[in-house]
């Protein structure tokens, strides 16, 4: 990540920064996208990157996120903006979801819109057949002191799905195509805050993947087979779970 240096000649303060390897070995073999791609800043976000403070980065896109494509203009976004804590039922009005997380959903589309769900909707199989992709319209979203609520709008149709769904855009960007690579992470805003577009050329083709470094890798079963499934209909990955 590049910030330009501003200020008098001097020493400051000492800065210390954090190589993120989403490669889990052959690292010399890995093989990115040819070309360079553009990250949508308006529609790209790291929620969780957190600080050691608790303060947090979301405009600085850590290695291991993984990337969708924007329907609209064909640049790259997140594909998945949060994992909800609870399960979801077909009497739910509602769902809970980290503050920082539900802080994008109003950034990125505001407090009322349609957001797609991506779930596993039984513990009787990893099968992909037990995940379940839906597009869910919003009312509205609450942030609370320790999490916070999205409601569903009045003609939302939730099918069930367990902890751990992943919340995704419902802008064509909620399926997954590849992983960002850059160990040292990517910053989608100016030094005003304003949000830009920025080129990327460490998105990952193949490559051997360490899940540890993956940014919302689900826990379950079913969704971690189909969220591989996506990855692989587009590149060559391997992942370190598997051995």
């Amino acid at each position: 990540m590049f910030n330009p240096i501003t200020g008098l000649p001097g020493i400051g303060s000492s800065i210390t920064a954090t190589p993120r390897e989403v490669l889990a070995g052959n690292i010399q073999q890995a093989q990115y996208l040819p070309g360079m791609h553009i990250l949508d800043g308006n529609n790209c976000a790291d929620p969780g990157n957190s600080n050691p403070d608790g303060t947090f980065n979301p405009d600085v896109l850590r290695a291991g996120n993984i990337l969708g494509k924007l329907s609209s203009s064909g640049k790259y976004a997140n594909s998945i903006i949060g994992l909800t804590p609870t399960p979801l039922a077909t009497s739910s009005t509602s769902f809970t979801l980290s503050i920082s997380a539900a802080q994008e959903i109003l950034r990125r589309f505001g407090a009322a819109g349609a957001l797609t769900l991506t779930g596993q909707n039984s513990t009787n199989s990893a099968s992909l057949a037990n995940v379940t992709s839906q597009t869910l319209p919003f009312a509205n979203v609450t942030i609370g002191t320790a999490s916070a609520t999205v409601t569903l709008a009045t003609n939302a149709a939730p099918v069930p799905a367990l902890a751990g769904a992943l919340v995704q855009p419902a802008d064509g960007s909620q399926t997954p195509i590849a992983i960002l690579a850059d160990k040292w992470a990517i910053k989608v805003t100016d030094l005003n805050g304003n949000r830009v577009n920025v080129p990327a050329d460490s998105i990952l083709l193949s490559g051997h993947v360490k899940t540890a470094n993956v940014v919302n890798y689900p826990t379950n079963a079913a969704l971690v087979a189909w969220l591989k499934s996506q990855l692989n209909a587009n590149c060559l990955l391997t992942f370190d779970d598997a051995f």
